[in-house]
């Protein structure tokens, strides 16, 4: 059983926009294009069949999605992560909050850390500092607003290779 999360895949548009962004930087592993997604909700490894009857009740609009910049997660000095922020709006605090309510409806808890929207860009594993700060100032991020009207419950298996992103259900936004 992989590891289930709730996810607004990006336009193609986006994606191959944020593939372009790749450098190649010791210690920086990019995420496949095809991977990039703004995650919602991680689930964990649970039975999806129950996730995906909850999912069909929520109900929410079409979503607009914009970004902020580029940040490392948790911190600068500890990198681990490479992120393109999305701006927090309250169509995405709305349709979170939706999702949180309807997997606590099939005993679920509900996440105990804030909400913060972004797309994980690349994995950082010892990155060189001067490097990585090159690699920061390089990015410009897409400008503009994008609508995305399609909500997926995404299972990840790990292999070797890396991970397989599966979507398991989709589920559309009204426009």
């Amino acid at each position: 059983m992989g590891r289930l999360f709730v996810a607004l895949r990006l336009p193609p548009v986006l994606r191959d926009s944020l593939a372009a962004l790749h450098r190649e930087v010791p210690g920086v592993r990019w995420v496949p294009p095809g991977h990039l997604h703004l995650t919602i909700r991680f689930i964990g490894s649970k039975n999806p069949s129950f996730i995906k009857e909850a999912l069909r009740e929520v109900v929410s609009p079409s979503v607009t999605v914009s970004f902020e910049r580029v940040r490392l997660f948790p911190r600068l000095s500890r990198p681990r992560v490479l992120a393109a922020t999305i701006a927090n709006t309250l169509e995405l605090r709305t349709l979170h909050s939706h999702i949180e309510a309807a997997l606590e409806q099939v005993g679920i808890d509900r996440e105990g850390r804030p909400f913060r929207p972004h797309v994980t860009l690349a994995r950082c594993k010892d990155p060189d500092p001067d490097k990585l700060k090159w690699l920061l100032g390089t990015i410009a991020l897409p400008a503009g607003a994008y609508d995305i009207d399609t909500l997926h419950l995404f299972e990840s298996k790990l292999h070797p290779e890396g991970a397989r992103h599966t979507v398991l259900e989709t589920y559309q936004l009204d426009g």
